[in-house]
């Protein structure tokens, strides 16, 4: 099993003539600090090579992080290695350029969420702002200990051809490097690079790029053109451009390999970034279904292979369609819960009837009774509003004027709709506030709306603010009960496909059977498919609040 970890990256030194594999460990962090790279730990670094890192490596890092649209960062960064530190009270002391490359990978990796995978060792000193290499000394050393060392399988160095380096070595010394790559390369696979482009393309994978474009946040369908076609130039298109080619690729080749869970991984990050930037993902649906489509058999009968996004986010991502968008979140609905979560088409004729129309209803019928189950909606709908009520506290719950009882009632608001995930970054202030006094003047209908609360606001009488938020949170809890429901029934069956409904309630009268009262039963499925979306979540509640509920028709 490969091991990949964010912010690691395994390093080769030589301490008092010895090779040492070590690692660094880097986390970025957003912070006002004057201070861009702190050093913590026992193992130091000098004055000169801190310089260097300051001034050559963390200008590659910030031209690389800022030209992909993120936030320059702070980095802590240690140096590990137990063997060797324990054998300084004092700690060590690093100098020279030999960790330069890692130290690159290491704070390009904290920087952006990206992988590397620790079967990689580097040495190479970084020799330019434009991010071309140097040649470091001990390499035969170097390679001998990375040998010996059975986690590793790879040894990346910078090129000593390419720098022109070669010319200062000695034929004895030339020799012993030749000799030394050669006895070892069974045991390692060697790799030699001459600028950061093509470290950062050995070290990590084009399916990890695209993820962490995704976490980062510097995911796009557009391309990047850059003037300047050095290593940075480079690296940055090969960063930026085809992360949704890349994508829909890795997703595809999880899948492929049966690995259901990474791809549900990528699947649920990809509709977080969206959902984080309120815009529906174009083409989504329509995208995921070619893919299910174009997949064996096989793959798709896996247990656990759907549903392939949690519904919390669908319901998220559904509410951030445009018109043009309606075909495609059926797709998606489709392709993230199943085949047969599909748009009913009622049979041309009553053999084909018989034979798929009853089947595929009664497929459907049973997903709306999972989705539509008291369960699952305190699940995905109820639970995160009340978890958002019972973490909000308050000091008083009284107010002294209307201008306190408005900005509680709007702090309050701006809350829930924050947990649960309809508060955006572009809302204003003024509009949180008039969304708080409607979900008001719904919560207290009977009662006085508006009026009424704040009058229980001033006085207190049931409870003050603490009365007036548990009615804001019921409300609230039930209006979105009543989206989720009709998001789910509307998104597998066309509202205005009145044949289809007709199918859906004649599969439900056929399920129930004796139970229904010989006067209903014997009634055509015509008369109650107007009422279809009442009758299926009644029936989700209970054949007795279904019955209930027929008998009111």
């Amino acid at each position: 099993m490969i091991t990949v970890i964010i912010g690691q990256v395994k390093a080769v030194l030589i301490i008092d003539e010895k090779a040492i594999i070590t690692s660094i460990h880097t986390q970025a962090k957003e912070s006002a600090s004057e201070k861009r790279i702190k050093i913590v730990g026992e193992t130091k670094i000098d004055t000169a090579t801190l310089d260097h890192i300051n001034t050559t490596i963390l200008s590659l890092i910030d031209k690389l992080i800022t030209s992909l649209g993120l936030k320059p960062q702070n980095y802590e960064i240690t140096i590990k290695n137990i063997n060797a530190t324990s054998a300084h009270e004092l700690g060590l002391e690093i100098s020279g350029h030999s960790l330069d490359v890692s130290i690159f990978l290491s704070m390009l990796s904290a920087g952006l969420q990206l992988p590397i995978s620790q079967m990689i060792v580097f040495t190479g000193g970084i020799d330019t702002p434009d991010g071309y290499l140097v040649s470091v000394s001990g390499l035969p050393e170097k390679i001998k200990a990375a040998a010996e060392n059975r986690a590793i399988r790879y040894f990346v160095y910078s090129s000593f051809e390419q720098d022109g380096s070669i010319k200062d070595l000695t034929p004895n010394e030339y020799e012993r490097i030749s000799q030394t790559l050669l006895n070892y390369r069974e045991s390692l696979k060697f790799i030699q690079v001459n600028n950061i482009f093509e470290v950062i393309r050995t070290a990590i994978s084009e399916d990890d790029i695209s993820l962490a474009s995704l976490i980062s946040g510097f995911y796009s369908r557009e391309k990047l053109s850059v003037l300047n076609h050095n290593p940075v130039g480079q690296a940055l298109l090969y960063l930026f451009n085809d992360n949704e080619k890349r994508f829909w690729n890795a997703i595809e080749q999880q899948l492929l390999k049966s690995d259901i869970d990474k791809a549900k991984e990528y699947i649920q990050t990809f509709a977080r970034h969206f959902i984080d930037k309120a815009i529906y993902p174009e083409n989504f649906g329509d995208r995921l279904v070619q893919l299910i489509i174009s997949l064996p058999p096989a793959i798709k009968r896996k247990i656990g292979f759907y549903p392939l996004l949690q519904m919390k986010d669908y319901v998220r991502i559904a509410q951030l369609i445009r018109e043009r968008d309606y075909d495609d979140i059926k797709k998606l609905f489709r392709a993230a819960f199943g085949d047969s979560i599909q748009l009913l088409r009622p049979a041309k004729t009553i053999e084909t009837e018989q034979k798929a129309a009853v089947p595929e209803s009664g497929t459907l019928l049973e997903q709306f009774l999972r989705e539509l189950s008291s369960e699952n909606i305190a699940k995905e709908v109820l639970l995160p509003i009340d978890s958002a009520r019972a973490s909000y506290t308050i000091d008083k719950v009284t107010v002294d004027d209307y201008s306190e009882f408005l900005e509680t009632i709007t702090a309050f608001n701006a809350h829930l709709l924050r947990h649960i995930g309809q508060l955006s970054g572009d809302i204003d202030q003024k509009q949180v506030a008039s969304h708080a006094l409607d979900l008001v003047k719904r919560a207290f209908p009977r009662d006085g709306e508006e009026k009424a609360a704040y009058n229980e606001a001033k006085t207190g009488v049931n409870g003050g603010l603490r009365y007036i938020f548990d009615q804001m949170t019921q409300r609230l809890k039930a209006e979105e009960r009543g989206k989720y429901v009709k998001m789910i029934l509307n998104t597998a069956i066309d509202p205005m496909d009145f044949e289809s409904k007709t199918v859906l309630i004649k599969t439900i009268m056929a399920q129930l059977g004796p139970t229904l009262p010989e006067e209903i039963r014997n009634q055509p499925p015509e008369r109650f498919a107007a009422d279809y979306d009442k009758i299926i979540e009644a029936y989700s509640q209970s054949q007795e609040r279904l019955l209930e509920f027929i008998k009111t028709l």
